[in-house]
């Protein structure tokens, strides 16, 4: 029983693969490689909006998260000058410190998904 448990396990955590099955199969089966790899990286960086230079955005994506988190952190440090309005600490009776999250307003939805939406649900009814 307890193999059948860890085989279930190792499936979906993707440590092991059963060759064409989409669910339980090798997630890294179609990706390009070598030299295929090589002449397509560029364009596929370019329409991704990343950059073909190996950790570049990681670093980016590092420093922008770094800047939210000393800001988040800026907010609740209780100084009126960065305070967050939308995210506080507040007491509770027994005096202990309660996250409180405001409720955000929402966006309008994009013209783009707008257009989407009419499309997917009659696809998704046709039989």
């Amino acid at each position: 029983m307890a193999t059948v448990e860890r085989l279930r396990e190792c499936l979906r955590r993707h440590e092991v693969f059963v060759p064409g099955l989409p669910k339980w199969g090798d997630p890294t089966a179609g990706l390009l490689a070598g030299v295929a790899w090589d002449k397509a990286r560029a364009m596929v960086c370019r329409d991704l909006g990343l950059s073909a230079e190996p950790g570049a955005d990681s670093q980016r994506w590092a420093r922008t998260l770094d800047f939210a988190y000393k800001q988040l952190a800026a907010g609740l440090s209780g100084e009126e000058s960065v305070r967050n309005e939308w995210l506080r600490i507040e007491k509770s009776p027994e005096g202990k410190d309660h996250l409180v999250l405001t409720g955000l307003e929402a966006l309008d939805e994009p013209a783009s998904l707008t257009g989407l939406t009419l499309p997917l649900s009659t696809a998704a009814s046709t039989p």
